[in-house]
């Protein structure tokens, strides 16, 4: 096996259960629509989760585009094609949908996420989970006034915006959040003009005969 199908059978490994959470529904599950009325694609959104997922605003990473990324993630695992990742990057982008999320994450969250020990009940645990998370965004989100978008938000904003989601008390939002992360960087890093801006000089393995022939 070359060094580059090893790293790309990885990133295909690794992605693979996040792909199966988000194809199955993952937060969109219970939604009817996930419509925020505007005419961002799923793609930009992508783009801007790439964004601020990678070091970005590293001078080494200014020659990585978050559309070459988006495009390599696409090859890989086809998320232009479906109908449920493209729901739940539509139903990120939204920052009202923070605040207020559809009655269907409500749904999921209990049965992903059961009441701990210290809290009453599903119905109590979710409500006290949103409430959390509702105060998470109010302090966060001051110095968005008048955005209503993820794709909206400059750079800082994004990150912010993405990791109160890694932070939520949601764990269907964690986990999304910790898909996207996933799908970010198995696409990155299985691209291999990546690899010398980081300093990696690709798995250790026995080069195969080409590689020996041209030595």
């Amino acid at each position: 096996m070359e060094r580059r199908e090893f790293v790309l059978a990885a990133a295909l490994t690794a992605a693979a259960p996040s792909l199966q959470w988000l194809r199955s529904g993952g937060m969109v599950r219970n939604i009817a629509s996930a419509d925020n009325g505007t005419t961002v694609s799923a793609k930009t959104v992508f783009e801007g989760i790439v964004r601020a997922v990678l070091p970005s605003d590293d001078q080494r990473f200014a020659a990585i585009a978050p559309a070459t990324v988006a495009n390599r993630a696409d090859r890989l695992f086809a998320l232009n094609q479906d109908t449920s990742i493209q729901q739940n990057l539509v139903l990120f982008d939204d920052l009202a949908q923070f605040s207020l999320p559809p009655p269907g994450i409500a749904q999921l969250e209990p049965l992903l996420f059961p009441p701990s020990d210290t809290e009453k009940n599903a119905a109590a645990a979710v409500a006290s989970r949103i409430a959390r998370d509702v105060n998470a965004y109010q302090v966060a989100s001051g110095a968005w006034a008048g955005r209503a978008l993820f794709t909206d938000l400059n750079l800082a904003g994004q990150r912010t915006y993405l990791m109160l989601w890694g932070r939520s008390a949601l764990g269907v939002r964690r986990r999304f959040y910790r898909s996207m992360k996933t799908l970010v960087m198995a696409a990155t890093y299985s691209m291999e003009h990546v690899w010398p801006i980081i300093g990696y000089a690709g798995p250790l393995l026995p080069m195969n005969r080409n590689e020996q022939r041209r030595d």
